[in-house]
This record gives structure tokens, sequence and C-alpha cells, in this order.
């Protein structure tokens, strides 16, 4: 289920127009129907029937779950998938190892781009880590059906050049006129492994080919599936030989493709000489041996994706594919620019921006993996961009990495698909990147925003492989959203950013921001209308004033569904929800809505929510104005609650904001709170006060010093590296609370040390272990209750 953060808008016109549904995950099962029929096929001399799968749709021309191998379901209809159908049903192997579907998604230019996945468990979602899912596009053009370019667990992102470095028709498959005469070309094919070239697609074509021949023929009759208790189904299937070069004399390995009207992409082979002693698959049902341009071979791996899983929800898979990529320089190359944007603002290169008081200062540079699985098949190895906030995470003031592209290459309403490939460095432990688009005017006011966050760390797969771990590429999330894009009057152009939103340093290995079909089609179905609206999961909402909520709806067995609103302003509206799905969107409308819904059977359904204002939080003063700590101070206001009051650090401390310590559940006669102050170094802090009814303004206290009792005397060793356990001696220090400060040479000095927070002590010793940080000098102190010790040089050393 896609999200979309409308947190931004500023009308409700806007809001109607924005929250716009794109994914569902409430479909009912499939009805029962006869699975004992074949389908009739008359041989189509159209090469997309054979690249693509077909389907069943209804009367609506929406797809019905059904395998088209049998005759469709009374009442409906067999056609090709097309852009913005869901998957009525997925094509997976005999085993159920991998899930592989052949369908129409958009390109770069919002042509249509055909592409074929291979898509491991978790099946329906795209996932670099562990060398797992991949895919192949295709090119149909000057003649000749092409695999242009493919992703694998092996060699990555690869694109396959024909001759004159044309795009495309160098692994060809068949010709686009007279392929069922059958026939066979030698062409020239060159690859560009630009995923492990330090190059961004679809990388440089290097003009050293090899000549391969591709045969292709029509072969009536063939019997897939039958094995692991699948059935057989029997299809003319067009079959493409490539591989064989007769000028090499050494035994070559041969793959073989096998496209059916049905289900497109049906059967892969690969064939290896026999003199290498080859296993043969026992994954499809295959001869002992074959025979190809006078050599024997053995059947040694196959896919055969003739099984059918039949879907429950209506969904396109969101596959990152490079060539409907709208950035440039994704992968990092060398050519991206990298400049801060006070100095160079071009479209389509990367930039260094943010708006925290330092300037643009975010951390950032290009490294090279070399691990063992980034180098297999090209020895320059996986470039990435390694950035981090540089000490200035916390918002809303932000470091960020971004790229513009100009707003003439997007359609107005339509639906992109956008994230990275990211991990955090080895060592880190997890942390959150943000990947935002922004829609800018040409005096860089936002018109319009989206973003995806998530938590990722270092190592995101399943897999307990040492090669994967140090792989860059194979140990990176897949972070992605899809959302849609309303072009408003002025727009220039779109900004894509990504965000450190914590101290971690993070790798980025590919970036993306694709035009991505609309769910413009829902499953079949028939039954009584079923609607659901909520917000926040509450059909009677409270809340403060300006604070966004979730508003979440779905639907099952309609037609139409309409989304009305009513502003507590009286101002109204209403906008087209897509039918038997679920979504969700941010709002911060104070008001009702009203889900209304017709169902297949001419019933209809509603649904209404309220949403309320809660009071405003005030912060009026604190008394008194400074004090030292342990000190009791009130804060004096409105709009407190009786529990769950909450005091943040707005300013002054490191870093900010950030809730205090031992403010974060406060009690209060609704008009104050006291509370202890803690311990802190002296100076000016402006803080506010945060509930379930909001955030206040901003106050201000002045923290005074007190007369320290606390004495640091040694600590041993006086130097260590990260890991080791070390003591601290002295005198002063209390039974628990006892605080150890890197008070110079930390990027966020002064300030506690993460792992030093609340530390006890026999009252002349301290232990703890040294964290995770860069070698080199660092000079410290231990803070408790009774003040602050004087400081000590401890020395890092590297392991």
């Amino acid at each position: 289920m896609t999200k979309f953060d409308l947190r931004k808008i500023g009308s409700i016109a806007l809001l109607a127009l924005l929250l716009v549904l794109v994914s569902s995950d409430i479909i009912p099962g499939p009805e029962e129907y006869n699975q004992t029929a074949a389908a009739a096929y008359a041989l189509s001399g159209d090469p997309i029937e054979w690249l693509m799968k077909s389907v069943c749709v209804d009367s609506q021309d929406q797809p019905v779950p059904a395998d088209p191998y049998y005759d469709c379901p009374q009442g409906t209809a067999r056609r090709k998938i097309q852009p913005g159908d869901p998957l009525p049903y997925h094509n997976t192997d005999q085993y159920d190892y991998q899930q592989s579907d052949a369908y129409p998604v958009l390109h770069a230019n919002h042509s249509t781009l055909y592409m074929q996945t291979f898509d491991f468990p978790p099946f329906d979602e795209f996932n670099a880590v562990d060398g797992s899912d991949g895919y192949d596009f295709y090119a149909v053009q000057d003649g000749w059906v092409s695999v242009a370019g493919t992703r694998d667990g092996g060699g990555f992102g690869q694109q396959f050049f024909g001759g004159n470095c044309s795009y495309g028709n160098g692994w060809i498959f068949y010709p686009i006129a007279g392929f069922l005469g059958g026939g066979s070309v030698q062409m020239p094919i060159a690859g560009s492994w630009w995923e492990q070239s330090l190059q961004s697609y679809p990388g440089t074509c290097s003009g050293v080919y090899s000549y391969p021949i591709t045969t292709w023929e029509l072969r009536r009759e063939y019997a897939f599936g039958g094995v692991n208790g699948n059935p057989v189904k029997v299809m003319d299937t067009l079959v493409s030989y490539h591989g064989f070069d007769p000028a090499i004399a050494a035994p070559q390995g041969m793959e073989v493709f096998y496209f059916t009207q049905q289900y497109g992409k049906t059967r892969w082979e690969y064939w290896v000489d026999i003199s290498q002693s080859p296993t043969k698959t026992t994954t499809c049902i295959a001869p002992d041996t074959v025979t190809y341009h006078g050599r024997t071979y053995v059947v040694k791996d196959c896919r055969d994706w003739s099984q059918v899983k039949l879907s429950s929800v209506a969904a396109i898979p969101a596959w990152p594919l490079s060539p409907a990529n709208l950035l440039q320089h994704s992968h990092f190359d060398d050519a991206g620019g990298y400049t801060n944007a006070s100095n160079d603002s071009t479209i389509g290169l990367w930039h260094r921006g943010g708006n925290s008081l330092e300037g643009n200062i975010i951390n950032w540079s290009l490294l090279d993996s070399k691990a063992s699985r980034d180098t297999r098949i090209s020895p320059v190895g996986v470039r990435y961009l390694a950035t981090n906030c540089a000490g200035t995470c916390a918002g809303p003031a932000v470091q960020q990495i971004y790229q513009e592209i100009p707003i003439e290459r997007f359609v107005n309403g339509a639906t992109y698909l956008f994230g990275a490939f990211a991990r955090t460095q080895p060592g880190h432990g997890p942390g959150t990147i943000r990947i935002t688009l922004q829609e800018l005017d040409a005096s860089d006011n936002v018109l319009w925003q989206d973003y995806v966050e998530r938590v990722v760390d270092s190592y995101n797969g399943t897999v307990d492989a040492q090669e994967f771990k140090e792989s860059v590429y194979l140990s990176s999330a897949y972070v992605y959203k899809t959302t849609v894009i309303p072009i408003h009057p002025g727009a220039q152009r779109i900004r894509y950013y990504i965000t450190p939103v914590t101290p971690q340093t993070f790798h980025i290995v590919d970036t993306w921001l694709n035009p991505f079909p609309a769910l413009t089609k829902q499953l079949g179905q028939v039954g009584d209308p079923v609607v659901a609206l909520n917000a926040n999961g509450q059909q009677s909402l409270a809340i403060a004033p300006g604070k966004p909520y979730t508003l979440n709806w779905a639907s099952q067995n309609v037609r139409s569904c309409t989304l009305g609103y009513r502003s507590a302003s009286g101002e109204e509206g209403s906008l087209t929800i897509q039918p038997n799905t679920s979504g969700s969107g941010m709002s911060q409308m104070i008001g009702s809505y009203a889900l209304t819904c017709l169902g297949n059977n001419g019933h209809d359904a509603t649904v209404a929510v309220a949403i309320t204002p809660l009071p405003v939080v005030i912060v009026s003063g604190v008394e008194p104005q400074a004090g030292t700590p342990g000190s009791t101070v009130t804060i004096r206001g409105s709009g407190f609650t009786p529990s769950g009051n909450q005091i943040w650090c707005m300013s002054g401390c490191g870093p900010s904001p950030s809730i205090i310590p031992n403010a974060t559940n406060l009690s209060s006669d609704g008009a104050s709170i006291s509370y202890a102050v803690p311990v802190a170094a002296p100076g000016n802090y402006g803080f506010s006060v945060q509930n379930g009814n909001g955030t206040s303004n901003t106050v201000f206290f002045n923290i005074m010093p007190t007369q320290s009792s606390v004495v640091l005397a040694a600590i041993v060793p006086g130097s260590a590296p990260p890991g080791t356990n070390v003591t601290l001696r002295g005198s002063g220090f209390t039974p628990s609370g006892n605080q150890i400060w890197c008070m110079s040479g930390c990027t966020y000095s002064p300030g506690v040390i993460s792992n030093a927070i609340n530390l006890s002590s026999d009252g002349t010793s301290i232990s703890y272990f040294i964290p995770s940080t860069p070698p080199g000098p660092y000079v410290i102190a231990v803070r408790n209750a009774n003040g602050t010790s004087n400081t000590f040089e401890f020395v890092v050393t590297a392991h």
C-alpha cells in the first residue's frame, strides 16, 4: 500500500487533486472456473504477441485472475497485457524458486518499454541484496527483437550493443517480420558491464565484438512444465538459440529461449559442451543431449515458468529499469559534476546543497568497491557515493545532494517511481536515509513535494555470506516509492534529493526516477460493495491544528468511488478514488470526509470520518528564568495535558531539536509543568513543550554553573582502539547517572558520548567501552549531579 505525504499542500483544492490512489492490497480471491480445456491460439505474425503475456479481461476490460493457457472464464475475453494493467497472475518456475513476468512498462520518454522480471522471494518487490532479483528489457526496432540490456546478481547492470555501437540488435532473438518461417543470422554484439565499470547506464560501447550465430525456429506443440507435480502444458513456441561462435574452436556455452503467445518468454536453458562433463538439469524435462551446429551439449540449467499463480492483489511490481531512468549519472560516474550549487547549478549534474547555518558542508566522495562480487565480471569494480551530513542531520535544517530535471520531461498527473540503492558504511549501524522529490518554480518556491524515508543497515540481506556483506551492491537496500506528479503553473524543474537523516555515512549505489505505469484497471470481481475509511485508524479524530494525519480508505466489489470533503471553514470538494483498492494520504484538514462507492451490483455504500481540532499548546513563561542543574523550574502556559508532556531542547543542545532525557512524560494541572534542570553545560537554551495537542512556542532558560566536586584523575589505559574497556579514576562520581562528555575532537563536541549517558560507579571509578570512532586524540570529562570534572586527553588508536 503506497502512502502519500501531502502535508506541504497549501490548499484543500490541491489536496483534492493530489490525494491519489496508485496501489492496492484488498482484493477478494478469484472465482472458480474450468481449467480443463486448453485455449486455441492462432499463430500470430506480430512479434509482441510472443514477447508479452496474455490476460483474460471482463466486460469492463479489467484483467481477471485466470490462466490464459486455458479457456478464459465465461463472460471474459483474451488480449495481450497493456501498460497500466495489474498482473492478474504470475508465472513461476517449477519449484517456486523464481517468479518471472513479461509485461510492458514505460520508457523515460513515456513510450512503451517491454521487460521481463526475474524475481526471487520475497516476491513482487525488487531486491538487489544477495544477488537475487533482475530483469531483461527488450528492443523492438530496426527489424529485430533483441534484449537491449539486463540486470542480474553476477554482472549487475549490462547493456548489449549491435553493429556500429547501436542500441540493441546485438543479442537478437528473432526478426520482427517473417519469424514463423525460422532462420539464422550471424550478428555482431558488444557488451558493457557498466555497473562494474564505474559508468552509468548505458555505459560505453567498447567496439570489441563477438559474432555469435542466432537461430530461431517455430516448434509446434512443445511440452512445458511436468516437473514437481505441475501439469504439462502443450504450447506452440518460438525458440531462439544464442551463443555459438563458429570462429571459436574451444567448448562454448549456449543460451536457449522459448517464447509463447500465452506467457511471453516461458523457458530458458543453458547448454554446456559435453566435453566439460556437465550434469543434466532436473528443474525441467530435457533430453540427455542436444546437438547444435555439429556439437553435442547437455542442458545444464533451466527455468520453466509455465506454472501460474493467480493474483489476489491488483498491483504492478515497482521495478527500477535503467532505460526508464530520468536521472543522469545515476551510478555516479566521473562526469556527474559533484559541485556546490553556488558554484555550478547545471541541470543534470549532482550538486551539494542544504539549508543549515553552516552552509553546504555535506561530506561526499566517490569510491570504488573492489569486493569479489563487485568485480566478478569487470575488475574495475562498482562505483558508489559515500556521504554523511557532517553533523547537521537534525531538521528542519539539513544537508542534501540533489539533481534537477527540466519539467518538460514530465507528464502532468503521471505516476513516477523514485528511490535509491543504499546502505550504511560497515560498522556504523543502521541509519535513516530520505529520498525527496520537489517541484520548483523559477524562484525555487516548492510547488509540490513527496518523499520516502527508510532505515537501512550496512547489510540488508538475509543470507549469512561474507561475499554478499562485502559487496556494496549486494548489501544495499532498495528504497523506493511511487507517486503522482502534478505539474503546476510556473513549474520549471523537478529536484531529486538525497538526505542523510541520521549521522551515519551512507553508501548510495544507484538512484532512480522513472515513469511508472499508473494502475488504470483493477481485477474484475462481483459482490456487494464493501468500503472503509478512517483517520489514523479512527472514525472520529481530535488532532492539533496543522498536525498531519493519515487518511486510510479501502473498497471491494465496486465500480467507482468518490471521496468528498468539507473543511471547518466550509470549503467543499471531491475527488475520484480508484475502486477495489486500498490506499492512504497525508492531510492536515480539519473537517470531514465521506467515501461513497457504487457497487458492481448497483448498490452503493458510504462511510464518513470527522476530524476536530485539539487545543493549541502555548508557553507563557518559565519561573525562574535561570538556575543550576538539579534546581526546580515551573513552566506556565495552556494546552498542557494531564500526562505525556515532553520538554524538547530546540537550541543550544547537541543535536537540537532533541527531547530532554528527564522530561519525556511529565504531568500537568493544565496550566503548569514542573521539572528538575538536567545536568548540562552552562548557557542559554531554547525549549518547547510537546504533547498530544501539538508543539508550543520556544522560550529560553539559562543554566548557571555549579561548583563541581567531580575530579578526573586518570584514564587507564591512556590509549586504546574502539571496543576496549577503559577505566576512569577520580572522585565525586555518583552511584548512577554519570556521563562521559567529548569536549573536543568529536564532530558533536561538546556533547555526551552515545554509549556513556547513564553509567554507574563505586565513587572512584567508571568503566565503559570505547565506541566506534576514528583514531586520534579526544578530550573528555565526567558529568553528573555533582557537576563537571576537569578534562583529560585520551587517544583512540587503530585496530
